[in-house]
Formats: C-alpha cells, sequence, structure tokens
C-alpha cells in the first residue's frame, strides 16, 4: 500500500492518465508535470502503512508533516518528521495521504472545509478507507480547480455509484487494488496460518486480526 500511495503520487504530479490517453488517441502533446523532490507530504495516519510511506518519502528527499491522534515517539523524536495539527499539514502539505481506519471518528474527515484548507497545486491521495473523504466535496474541489486532483482508491460504497467523479481528468481512480499484490497476499496467508496454528495450540494470535498490508 505505501508503494500504491507513492505510485499515484508519481501519477498525479506527471499527469500520467492524461498523457497516456492522449498518446494512445494517435495525438503527440508534450504537457508539464511538477516534481515532488523535495515537496511538503502530509501524512495523515502514521501507523504501520503511515510508517512506509515516511520512509519511502526519504528517497525524494521530502519534508514531511504528519497528523495522527497517537503520535509515534520514534518518527517525532528522530527529527524527520513534524506533528501537527490537521489544518495546518493540510494548509501546508503539497501532496496529502490518508492512512487512517474508518471508524466513527475518521468518517467524513476530509470534507469541503478540510478541502478548502488545501493548496490550488495540491494533490490527495485516499487508499484508507471510503467513507473517510466526501466524495461530493472531493468532486466538487477537483472539478473547480480547489486542488489539483486526486487518487482514489477506495469509495463510500464499492463499487461506487459517483461515476461522475471519474470523468474528471485529474482524478485517478482505481477498484480498491492498493493492496492488491502477490507479495501481500502471501504474507497475508502466512498471518493466516501462523494465528490459526497459534490459536489451536492454545496460545494468543501472533499477529493482530487484522490485514497487515504493506
Amino acid at each position: 500500500m505505501a508503494d500504491f500511495a507513492f505510485c499515484a503520487i508519481l501519477a498525479l504530479a506527471r499527469d500520467l492518465k492524461k498523457v497516456s490517453r492522449v498518446v494512445t488517441a494517435g495525438e503527440w502533446k508534450i504537457t508539464r508535470g511538477v516534481e515532488i523532490y523535495g515537496k511538503t507530504l502530509g501524512v495523515v495516519g502514521t501507523g504501520s502503512i503511515g510508517r512506509k510511506v515516511i520512509q519511502r518519502a526519504a528517497g525524494f528527499d521530502m519534508k514531511v508533516l504528519a497528523y495522527d491522534v497517537v503520535r509515534d515517539p520514534a518518527l517525532e523524536n528522530g527529527g524527520s518528521v513534524r506533528y501537527t495539527s490537521l489544518e495546518e499539514l493540510l494548509r501546508e502539505s503539497d501532496i496529502v495521504t490518508l492512512h487512517v481506519p474508518r471508524l466513527p471518528e475518521t468518517m467524513g474527515l476530509i470534507g469541503k472545509e478540510q478541502l478548502a484548507l488545501m493548496k490550488p497545486t495540491a494533490y490527495l491521495i485516499n487508499t484508507a478507507r471510503g467513507g473517510i473523504v466526501n466524495e461530493e466535496a472531493l468532486h466538487e474541489a477537483v472539478n473547480s480547480g480547489r486542488i489539483s486532483g486526486a487518487a482514489v482508491d477506495v469509495y463510500s460504497q464499492e463499487p461506487p455509484e459517483r461515476p461522475e467523479l471519474f470523468d474528471l481528468e485529474n482524478i485517478l481512480a482505481t477498484p480498491h487494488v492498493a493492496s492488491s499484490t502477490n507479495e501481500a497476499m502471501r504474507r497475508v496467508d502466512r498471518n493466516c496460518l501462523d494465528n490459526v496454528l497459534a490459536v489451536l495450540s492454545g496460545k494468543e494470535p501472533v499477529t493482530p486480526v487484522n490485514y497487515p498490508f504493506e
């Protein structure tokens, strides 16, 4: 999932959806993208996946802002990440990527008010859970140029009911595949087996009962 988040970031920054359509349609138009090297990345949720995203951001020499209700002391004390409020993160980040669980507290976390705080040049990445982002507000923000674009892999209803979201050139939409790799599936199988064997032997599960995709 951390790999996919960066895949989405790069695709949006270089406008790959549009340029691919142009060249496959038989046209040859050069467009100008933006670099992510040295930009500010806002990571909302610094659990296992958020931490992996932060690790990958180091390779692009990105400044990292983080928001989580529970701060990670290792990240904070390491000096490479600065925890801040959600509002400050949204205002200062060039790219905002979401990695929070779906809870009552996170439903609708990013809506019209939050999107209005973002830079008009910023991108939003949601590979977390559907319902965390208000899809109607996101459509309005991207369509009006309030933000530059978004990558959406999860939806409030799947398959989604808002096809107009997909009509926007600067929306990169994928069908909940961020965690879908051969390696991730093998890790899930291995974890399931380890948990079953542990419980059958009278022990606690080896890993939490969750999807440990990274």
